[in-house]
């Protein structure tokens, strides 16, 4: 696959599979991401895989916050995110879509919490970073 085809045939994700991921996969995928480019060649790159147990715990406990009113903290952030912006709007956009594909109605509020939970328990994948 060259560099042009992996870019255009590239899909993202939102359902895995419960096989677990073998460590050397994990280990090469973390490897051939250390060389992904970055600011000013910093490299700032720190990885903590998880699975099995302390996944399950790590979801629990965020899940457990986001339905205590507590907003998600990253120490990683987007600049000017999550303003008001061509960004946001085409999130907003996206969501409708996607809920609508999925039948969840705007006055949903049980679906449509079920479905933001379902992003901070990682899409459910096997392993989480």
């Amino acid at each position: 696959m060259d560099v042009i085809e992996a870019i255009t045939e590239r899909k993202s994700i939102r359902d895995f599979k419960k096989d677990l991921v073998p460590q050397p996969v994990i280990r090469e995928i973390l490897e051939i991401a250390c060389r992904a480019p970055s600011a000013m060649n910093t490299q700032p790159w720190e990885f903590t895989v998880v699975g099995n147990d302390v996944l399950d715990s790590v979801r629990h406990a965020i899940v457990e916050k986001l339905k205590a009113g507590e907003r998600p903290h990253s120490e990683h952030s987007v600049v000017g995110w999550p303003a008001e912006s061509v960004y946001r709007h085409r999130q907003v956009e996206l969501a409708k879509q996607l809920f609508q594909l999925m039948d969840i109605k705007r006055e949903d509020s049980d679906k449509r919490s079920q479905w933001v939970e379902r992003g901070f328990r990682f899409f459910d994948a096997p392993a989480g970073r």
